[in-house]
């Protein structure tokens, strides 16, 4: 199989998931020019929080993206298929830092101290 035909698989694998992409996408990318307009920088922020979320996301996403792609975790057997899910379980968590770090900067930049 040629390089064209691993990408006409790779792109009828993400047309269902097309539009929720682009929309994962946009949120990322809206929230980092919102963040970085406000000033914040990625090693200025210390959030804690915005970590131990992640992790939990990405760790949450080991049950929840079988379930999503019509799969089971019961049919996750092989060391492939655990090596792929973990892979996802790893780009999920990543994408929840992009995304809740910039987010914990903004909100709590306004917070007035009392």
């Amino acid at each position: 199989m040629g390089i064209s035909g691993i990408l006409t698989v790779l792109w009828y694998t993400a047309l269902p998931f097309l539009t929720w992409i682009v929309l994962a996408v946009a949120l990322l990318v809206g929230v980092q020019v919102i963040a970085r307009t406000s000033g914040y920088r990625t090693r200025e922020c210390q959030c804690r929080k915005a970590l131990w979320v992640s992790i939990a996301v990405g760790l949450l996403s080991i049950v929840v993206v079988p379930f999503l792609t019509g799969s089971q975790l019961s049919m996750v057997t092989t060391v492939f298929d655990w090596v792929t899910l973990l892979g996802i379980a790893v780009g999920v968590g990543v994408y929840a830092w992009l995304v809740l770090h910039p987010v914990w900067f903004i909100t709590r930049r306004h917070v007035q101290p009392a």
